[in-house]
């Protein structure tokens, strides 16, 4: 066997080994006759060219991972992904916001206007009546339980004083319930309250004759001086035409209550909210829309 065939059998049997560990053992001659010289060259699995399970894919189609074929990270694709998220979460919020400003702007503008023409004030700082805002408006049991408070009747008395104003109250709603028609067309509520009569006449007298009975002279005094039968009983005594005309559209609710005494006289009370609160802007007037 020449030099050049055993050159070719020492390639096979590396190809054969291919990824085993073993020892080789190639003949290199110095000519064509005579024994062959042999050197032995130990080598690893790892460390031949080319070596490989044949049992594995071959490495020309093993597919490259996501990383290599330019696609995002998992991590930079979670973030990516959360960071979108709470860029919508603020955007929602912000919508949200702008709405609720936009729907309670009116009754913002409202308690300007009120506290300009002087009929309501900042928290802590009374009026004349001694009216404060969170204190109870006029013509409610909270206003009567405060103005009672600032005519300096003590605890026993202030407490009585309330109980017989809601008293009133209850009366004359029951008699507003009996004089009122209620007409509804699309979003308009119109309700209509006729004079109480004698009925009415009897209701007013008695809360002045209770008020003259239970209030000394210089508590009286500075009853009459705040106004304050005209802020409890206002429209209520039943001695006017009164009409109530509720609208609700657009997500917001208003009110213009009116009171004509059939001689010129006319007097009328607005407010306007958001839809929102409309079980406290109609308060006064749920017995009548039963």
């Amino acid at each position: 066997m020449n030099k050049t065939s055993w050159i070719v059998l020492a390639a096979m049997l590396i190809v054969v080994v291919g990824g085993t560990a073993g020892v080789v053992a190639v003949a290199l001659f110095s000519g064509v006759d005579g024994p062959p010289e042999t050197t032995t060259i130990e080598h690893d699995a790892d460390d031949l060219p080319g070596s490989f399970d044949p049992g594995e894919r071959t490495p020309d189609l093993i597919e490259a991972p996501p990383t290599l074929r330019g696609a995002e990270t998992p991590t930079d694709a979670n973030l990516s992904r959360r960071l979108g998220a709470l860029e919508d979460e603020v955007k929602s919020l912000r919508e949200q916001l702008a709405a609720e400003r936009k729907l309670t702007q009116p009754l913002r503008d409202m308690v300007d206007q009120a506290k300009e023409g002087g009929m309501l004030v900042g928290p802590g700082q009374p009026l004349g009546s001694g009216e404060v805002i969170g204190d109870g408006l006029p013509g409610s049991p909270a206003y009567a339980a405060k103005l009672a408070k600032d005519l300096g009747l003590d605890a026993g008395r202030a407490k009585a004083f309330k109980t017989s104003y809601e008293s009133f109250l209850e009366k004359a709603k029951a008699l507003e319930k009996e004089n009122a028609t209620v007409a509804r067309d699309g979003d308009t509520t119109t309700i209509t309250i006729k004079p109480f009569g004698q009925a009415g006449e009897q209701l007013r007298r008695e809360w002045d004759d209770y008020v003259d009975s239970t209030l000394t002279a210089d508590e009286k005094q500075g009853y009459d001086k705040r106004g304050a039968r005209n802020q409890l009983i206002g429209n209520r005594g039943g001695d006017w035409t009164r009409t109530v005309k509720i609208k609700e559209a657009g997500g917001t609710i208003s009110v213009g209550d009116s009171a004509d005494d059939g001689k010129g006289g006319k007097t009328q009370q607005v407010m306007e909210g958001p839809a929102m609160a409309r079980e406290v802007i109609l308060s006064d007037y749920a017995h009548l829309l039963k």
